[in-house]
């Protein structure tokens, strides 16, 4: 038997299910970081193929409005119905078994580079790769609010030259809210072990102090643990080194700093405390595969 071929679930991949749907102007807005859906039929169903595997390029969070879907997430089976709240986390694997002709799904898909934005590096954990997924049934008040998140970003994006750092807000009150109806959902109140508690904190010192500090000793330090048992519980709760969560927040202040602030790379080098600019856009292309300038013109 032929393994089947992961595909990519892209942005592009959305306009291309926009398209085919021939949604209206007003039921949408898509750019190369965000795709913003309110309702209309299920807009994947012409262009994903029953039990194909997609992985999710970006975080998705969205709201059953009517109808119901039987997909398999992360290898889990999932049935929607109306009122569910979904979520897929980046490189989250689904598999389309079933979808009812009438599924209406509404939500928001985000970059990481745009979730770092909204929450200026501070992401809550269900959103940062300690979750690649989640699905509760939520009250009909909070699915209603959500809704009405969404049409206020869409509002806001039909707009003539409307301030995109405005809509940065938007996405972080609607990911922030939903933070909250999943942190307070009867079903997932649980005790957090020793070793997520640890890994949580980890997580908060990094985004808190990855400008200045990237040596996993400062982290070990000030939680008052060893470098070598830090490595491992967080090794064992996220499948990542430290070292990786460390580079990979310095990457993304670095990030922000390039798209969205007019800084010279020598300034950007100061703020990350590295030593030399050289350094800085050495390891930036390390980790990205390509050099701050060219990102900031990508």
């Amino acid at each position: 038997m032929n393994k089947k071929t992961i595909k990519k679930l892209t942005f592009s991949l959305l306009n291309k299910a926009i398209e085919k749907q021939q949604m209206k102007y007003s039921d949408f807005y898509l750019d190369n970081s965000i795709g913003i859906i309110n309702g209309g039929k299920f807009i994947f169903k012409d262009v994903l193929y029953k039990e194909n595997p997609y992985e999710m390029e970006d975080a998705r969070v969205g709201i059953c409005k009517q109808g119901n879907a039987h997909i398999i997430i992360n290898l889990i089976d999932h049935r929607f119905i109306p009122g569910d709240l979904i979520y897929l986390g980046k490189e989250s694997i689904i598999q389309i078994i079933e979808l009812s002709s009438d599924l209406e799904i509404t939500g928001i898909a985000v970059s990481e580079d745009i979730l770092n934005i909204a929450f200026r590096g501070q992401i809550p954990y269900i959103f940062n790769g300690q979750l690649k997924d989640f699905h509760i049934h939520i009250a009909k008040e909070k699915v209603e609010f959500i809704k009405g998140l969404i049409i206020t970003a869409l509002l806001l994006t039909k707009q003539k030259d409307f301030d995109k750092e405005v809509l940065n807000y938007l996405i972080a009150t609607y990911y922030r809210y939903i933070y909250s109806v999943y942190s307070n959902s009867s079903g997932t109140k649980q005790q957090i072990s020793h070793n997520q508690e640890t890994f949580n904190k980890f997580i908060q010192l990094v985004n808190q102090n990855c400008k200045n500090k990237r040596s996993l000793a400062f982290y070990a330090d000030k939680m008052c643990i060893t470098q070598r048992y830090l490595g491992t519980i967080v090794k064992l709760v996220s499948n990542e080194t430290a070292k990786d969560w460390i580079d990979k927040a310095v990457i993304m202040s670095a990030k922000v700093m390039l798209k969205h602030s007019d800084l010279q790379i020598s300034q950007i080098t100061d703020k990350l405390n590295f030593s030399t600019a050289s350094f800085f856009c050495k390891y930036f292309k390390h980790h990205t595969g390509m050099t701050p300038q060219k990102y900031r013109e990508s």
